[in-house]
């Protein structure tokens, strides 16, 4: 019960710092899970205050001081710095598990680890987006041949099935004309 208790008050201490520098507390979690830099930073400044035994205000003012400090001082590109490694460290993790990295040779990943650097340098994108910018560049640059090979062989198909479309079509509307002409040749006989 005691656990319980003290998780409770945990969660209600971390929940009003959230609230004070304007989050919502599920956005919060969600980027804590993510592994997003600020978050993980806050979330660990509030953690040891609450161990500390310190009030919610006292708390509170303390991070808003930390926040600035952090900022004003320049630390904050050294949190850059771990956020671009992590985003880095994460891109590599996926690609070595796709089976398209897999294939390339040693100095077709090196020419990849380029771009690699260069995109997650950028800060500008997610190691998914990356991820997906890079497996594409993997395939467009390294296996050309093989893409090109399938899309002719669709293309092929495509063909035959327009082909094959059309002389159905042509068979639907040819037949019922000769149909009616002879049905009109027919009455005319008649009369």
């Amino acid at each position: 019960m005691k656990n319980y208790e003290l998780d409770k008050d945990r969660n209600k201490f971390i929940s009003s710092i959230i609230e004070s520098i304007r989050m919502n507390v599920n956005d919060f979690m969600q980027n804590l899970a993510d592994g997003k830099n600020y978050e993980i930073t806050i979330y660990e400044w509030s953690i040891n205050l609450f161990n500390e035994g310190k009030s919610i205000k006292d708390s509170i003012e303390i991070i808003h001081n930390r926040r600035m400090l952090v900022l004003l001082n320049g630390n904050y590109e050294f949190s850059i710095q771990n956020k671009i490694s992590r985003n880095h460290q994460k891109v590599m993790r996926e690609l070595k598990m796709n089976p398209t990295y897999f294939k390339l040779k040693k100095s077709q990943k090196e020419e990849v680890q380029t771009n690699i650097d260069h995109l997650v340098e950028t800060n500008l994108y997610f190691h998914p987006e990356i991820v997906q910018m890079i497996l594409e560049l993997i395939k467009h640059k390294f296996f050309k041949n093989q893409f090109k090979i399938k899309e002719m062989r669709i293309i092929k198909e495509e063909k035959e099935l327009n082909r094959n479309s059309l002389s159905n079509l042509l068979s639907k509307y040819i037949e019922p004309k000769l149909t009616i002409s002879e049905i009109i040749l027919r009455s005319s006989n008649l009369n």
